[in-house]
């Protein structure tokens, strides 16, 4: 299986992460959480795909969520709303 990139947009900067259609959004929020050194307990962050807030606990894969190559998922930070 290939890598496909999708980009997570954080005050209006893109951050390209590669992932694969089989990884568990679990996964690729956790993969951010350390690439960008943030303690998802103490800095809640909000992901939303196609209007749709995304737990970063979702233990569903990408390819279930419909997130594919060149998707953009807005990222918030919880704290702001």
């Amino acid at each position: 299986m290939s890598f496909i990139n999708i980009l997570l947009i954080k005050d209006g900067e893109p951050i390209n992460m590669q992932a694969k259609n089989d990884m568990m959004f679990a996964e690729l929020a956790f993969k951010y959480f350390q690439k960008y050194n943030i303690n998802q307990n103490k800095e809640k962050q909000k992901f939303i795909y196609d209007s749709i807030e995304l737990i970063p606990d979702t233990y569903k894969t990408l390819d279930e969520l419909n997130i594919y190559n060149g998707s953009r998922i807005e990222v918030i930070d919880g704290n702001d709303i």
